[in-house]
């Protein structure tokens, strides 16, 4: 099965959020749609492979990809999650497998190839956080 994550940063100076989006409850499926490759659906239930097509004329792409979490309830555009700043995809066939989504204002602006997921979060944090982190607010 593939290792899927969607980063959010709730807030300047907070360090990234990681949520496993197969585990999300209900989550089925999820679709991710670009202009050149086509589409990626990725099984989160029940085995299978990661299968591809080509469309012609597909689907509109708003963006450079759409990231469409198919739950056994609705289908969630990822890029439109709160605070959501990249998705990270890894298929795990080997080196240079994962993929970085970059989210920017409900959109994903940018694809990027990378060696692992490891090194997607060290991309992330570099351009989404400070060099510090400030610790959240304390509980009374």
């Amino acid at each position: 099965m593939a290792d899927i994550t969607l980063y959010t940063l709730e807030r300047s100076g907070a360090g990234l959020t990681s949520t496993n989006v197969c585990r999300v409850t209900g989550a089925v499926a999820l679709r991710i749609t670009t202009a050149e490759q086509g589409t990626k659906e990725y099984p989160l239930r029940g085995g299978g492979g990661i299968t591809t097509t080509q469309e012609k004329n597909g689907p509109s792409i708003s963006g450079k990809a759409n990231l469409y979490l198919k739950t056994t309830l609705q289908e969630i555009d990822l890029a439109k999650c709160r605070w959501a700043v990249a998705l990270v995809t890894d298929d795990g066939q080997g080196y240079n497998s994962a993929t970085i989504y970059w989210i920017t204002d409900g959109r994903c602006s940018e694809i990027e190839r990378c060696a692992s997921t490891s090194w997607a979060r060290a991309q992330i944090e570099g351009r989404c956080c400070g060099s510090e982190f400030e610790l959240p607010p304390q509980t009374s």
